[in-house]
């Protein structure tokens, strides 16, 4: 028996959205996880092995982002919101996962 993953009616929108925040974040790439989910974001600059940052909130993704480049990278840490993501999003993040192996971000 296989899994396949298939399309929601919002995976669109969410993919447009990912592409957006990494478009804003050349540090970062960012997807649109289909089993999961989440947002996902692999850092491109020099983070401990694993670090994986997710949220199903963009808004809250960003922050982790945020707090992920501070923590081991401060010195390349952009501050400030992507362009064209509104202030709040329709999102929540009932999981509550905060990343892969970033400590307590």
């Amino acid at each position: 028996m296989t899994c396949e993953p298939h399309a929601g009616p919002d995976d669109a929108a969410r993919y447009e959205t990912a592409q957006s925040i990494q478009q804003a974040n050349p540090g970062w790439l960012v997807i649109w996880g289909v089993y999961t989910h989440q947002y996902v974001a692999f850092p491109l600059f020099r983070a401990p092995e694993g670090c994986i940052v997710q949220s199903d909130s963009p808004d809250k993704l960003l922050q982790r982002m945020r707090d992920a480049e501070l923590a081991f990278n401060p010195g390349q840490a952009r501050h400030g919101r992507p362009a064209g993501l509104s202030q709040e999003m329709p999102h929540d993040d009932a999981a509550g996962w905060r990343g892969g192996e970033i400590g307590n971000l």
